[in-house]
């Protein structure tokens, strides 16, 4: 029995409709419809009846799908026991991050891919975004979550889009801003920023979407802080404003002491993205995969896609 006429036929149990599944799976109607076929045959009994509702599972097919479920949990049990034994060297998964998304996205992942795959153990190496690139470069890590602007080598990895982190404008709770929800740039040129540094990828990456909208635009006074929780202190303490991840915003202690407000006249943000190897071994396979299906679920709402 082919364990893919397993997989279409739960895909079909839930979605009821042969198109639909068609489509998920990247194939034809008639192809998952030949499948189905070859699957009744083989069991001797049809799976589906159509009704005016849609495609339905028959009593023979509601008998059979507890058992699908069980065979298909069994297989990626099996599969992920074999990669386990067939790769000696790595019985544990190590994915890179920098503190924010590590703090913020990697512990409801490993959380959720954990009740799946009790036995999995899962390492996670916190250090800046290029020092994370250049441990999946050296093989140190199996995959890495990091900010889309960091370079590369994509002839080596394939990254994955985990959604968009927006950036807000910070400023204390006194601010002459502080009734406002939004500013534009013009509004901005007299204000201390505090950044990360202008050597960071982070500083180069706000300033070029800023340039794209305001070519003119200049800040006339900086402090340097290479901290996120320590920048939204000094913008607590009035020392300055600073353009913020939403994501490091939702969940900081300094909500009370700080205002957020939207810089109407440019869109800032960076993308979050999976990093892995191009050629997966069995055991990084299944997390990537796991993760495409089910990072919706996981980020939730910290990730706001556009």
């Amino acid at each position: 029995m082919d364990f893919e006429w397993i997989k279409l036929f739960l895909m079909l149990a839930e979605y009821e409709s042969f198109s639909e599944v068609a489509e998920q799976n990247y194939t034809s109607q008639s192809s998952v419809s030949k499948k189905i076929k070859k699957l009744e045959e083989q069991i001797g009994a049809p799976l589906f009846e159509r009704t005016a509702k849609g495609t339905q599972l028959s009593n023979e097919g509601k008998i059979f799908y507890d058992y699908a479920q069980k065979m298909m949990g069994l297989y990626h049990q099996g599969m992920n026991a074999i990669s386990q034994e067939s790769n000696p060297h790595h019985k544990a998964l190590t994915i890179g991050s920098t503190s924010l998304y590590g703090e913020h996205l990697l512990a409801p992942l490993i959380h959720q891919y954990q009740q799946i795959y009790p036995d999995q153990t899962i390492h996670i190496q916190i250090n800046h975004s290029q020092e994370t690139v250049d441990q999946l470069n050296q093989g140190k890590i199996d995959l890495a979550i990091v900010s889309g602007y960091i370079p590369y080598d994509r002839q080596l990895f394939d990254s994955y889009l985990l959604g968009r982190d927006h950036f807000m404008l910070a400023v204390p709770k006194n601010h002459r801003f502080k009734a406002q929800t939004k500013v534009r740039l013009g509004d901005l040129k007299n204000e201390t920023f505090i950044v990360k540094g202008r050597d960071s990828a982070l500083y180069h990456h706000i300033a070029k979407q800023i340039k794209s909208v305001d070519p003119d635009f200049k800040v006339e006074k900086m402090q340097a802080i290479n901290h996120q929780n320590t920048i939204l202190s000094a913008v607590s303490y009035g020392l300055g404003v600073a353009i913020v991840s939403q994501l490091a915003l939702e969940k900081n202690q300094f909500q009370d002491s700080i205002h957020t407000l939207e810089i109407e006249d440019v869109q800032l943000y960076r993308e979050v993205i999976c990093l892995f190897p191009q050629k997966l071994a069995p055991y990084q396979a299944h997390l990537i995969h796991f993760l495409k299906e089910n990072h919706p679920r996981i980020l939730a709402n910290p990730i706001h896609e556009p």
